[in-house]
């Protein structure tokens, strides 16, 4: 069972990091282009961190309160919203709103997934430390 769960925890990593890894190489590109000053480019990125930075506790309550499953849930359903408004983003605004709902969504995610894992391998009566696989994430 552990493996199972090992592989499931991989493959989500893959396919939740892999489209923000490949946006990352032409992020800069699409913000100029659609009219962003790099300024503006900066300020949109450090809005991401400024979210990452107010959000993290809060979100961590919530998977407290509401299961780590549900977090982690909720964390793909902000990234895709933060990215779906990405995509009908015009302005500095729109840019910034979505940066923050894609920090929300990251925020649900980010001990929340490890945790559930972790929590998941206790059930399944897993002897060995995972603490060095769960550091592929960070």
């Amino acid at each position: 069972m552990a493996d199972k769960i090992f592989r499931n925890y991989l493959i989500f990593l893959v396919l939740f990091n892999l489209p923000f890894s490949l946006m990352h190489a032409i992020y800069v590109l699409f913000l100029i282009n659609s009219g962003m000053s790099m300024a503006e480019v900066g300020i949109i990125n450090f809005m991401f961190m400024v979210g990452i930075f107010f959000l993290e506790i809060p979100t961590g309550v919530v998977a407290d309160l509401f299961g780590r499953k549900i977090s982690v849930i909720w964390g793909v359903v902000f990234a895709g919203i933060g990215c779906f408004v990405y995509y009908f983003s015009y302005s500095f605004w729109l840019f910034v709103t979505a940066e923050l709902v894609i920090a929300l969504g990251h925020c649900f995610i980010s001990g929340a997934l490890d945790a559930w894992v972790k929590d998941s391998l206790d059930f399944n009566g897993y002897k060995k430390s995972s603490e060095q696989f769960l550091v592929l994430e960070k």
